[in-house]
């Protein structure tokens, strides 16, 4: 019961969200142009659903791209952590000797 009416909060915000947002008429012109630019890229693919498939490996490799190049930076940056950590630690070792 409580999932239904969050569900229909949000829905009615999102709605009313939107509403307002469209009194601009800077949104609004930006809104339709974004409508007409998707409306006709569905209509190409529904005409060519091999390019819809092309252009959606595409994105995914850029992604995966894009998170491996990530994960690598970020094995390099804990791999320098942990060699200036454990510098420290060896100058703190012989300090105390």
């Amino acid at each position: 019961m409580g999932e239904s009416k969050l569900g229909k909060g949000l829905l009615v915000g999102a709605l009313v969200g939107v509403a307002y947002a469209l009194f601009d008429q800077d949104t609004r012109s930006e809104a339709v142009t974004c409508v007409k630019q998707t409306s006709e890229k569905v209509k190409a693919y529904a005409s060519h659903p091999s390019d819809a498939v092309h252009d959606l490996r595409l994105k995914y490799e850029h992604v995966a791209q894009a998170v491996t190049t990530g994960s690598e930076q970020a094995v390099r940056i804990l791999d320098q952590l942990n060699d200036f950590l454990e510098k420290i630690e060896s100058q703190s070792e012989e300090s105390t000797e």
